[in-house]
């Protein structure tokens, strides 16, 4: 289980981390029981598709003010 992290406005690829997000949710790799959350007030522009195993337990939310 991990917490993965999202903001679409920041420069780079990032690691996922909260001091260092992703720029993309196609660099998300998710994973039983992950938490990924996007920064708030925030909008990702998905291009691709986002595919989870219908096995998996993925929670999506959001971080921030």
């Amino acid at each position: 289980m991990a917490t993965i992290y999202v903001d679409p406005t920041v420069t780079g690829v990032g690691s996922g981390t909260m001091s260092d997000p992703y720029k993309s949710w196609s660099s998300v790799v998710f994973n039983h029981n992950d938490i990924v959350l996007q920064k708030r007030g925030t909008v990702a522009n998905i291009t691709s598709q986002i595919a989870i195993n219908y096995k998996s337990r993925v929670k999506i939310g959001a971080y921030g003010n």
